[in-house]
């Protein structure tokens, strides 16, 4: 796994962890539908859990599962921070782990724009400048 995977899983880890709270991981992964040894590695960050998993997670907690993953919009506490948070994680990226966040984006994006069609604008110039910065790294 890529170190910005890595940085992924573990933050994904760390918000299952939380919304776990008091259960343990053989009862939640029991509720998922899964093995405790699996949900540990999701929970370990070991491995990033799919979004099937994210999903369900959501269902039970009444989150969705960006929620899930990255916590609610709520909660960031500084945004400026959370910029620099994903700058720093980009500049770990080589030509391909760049081509990979811009598809993941683009696919997060599009899901985004059915929701937020006001926002259409704002977004679709922040995925034209990733693009860019993409082709210039590639």
């Amino acid at each position: 796994m890529r170190e910005s995977h890595h940085i992924i899983a573990r933050r994904v880890g760390l918000r299952l962890k939380e919304l776990r709270g008091s259960m343990t991981q053989t009862e939640f992964a029991a509720e998922l539908g899964i093995g405790q040894a699996t949900y540990n590695r999701y929970e370990t960050g070991k491995r990033l859990a799919p979004d099937w998993v994210l999903q369900e997670v959501g269902e039970r907690c009444g989150l969705s599962p960006a929620e899930v993953a990255f916590g609610s919009l709520g909660s960031v506490v500084d945004e400026a921070e959370l910029v620099q948070e994903v700058a720093r994680l980009a500049a770990l990226l080589d030509g391909q782990g760049l081509e990979d966040l811009y598809l993941y984006l683009e696919a997060k994006v599009e899901a985004l724009l059915a929701q937020r069609k006001k926002q259409n604008r704002a977004i679709r110039g922040a995925l034209t400048r990733l693009r860019r910065r993409v082709d210039k790294a590639g």
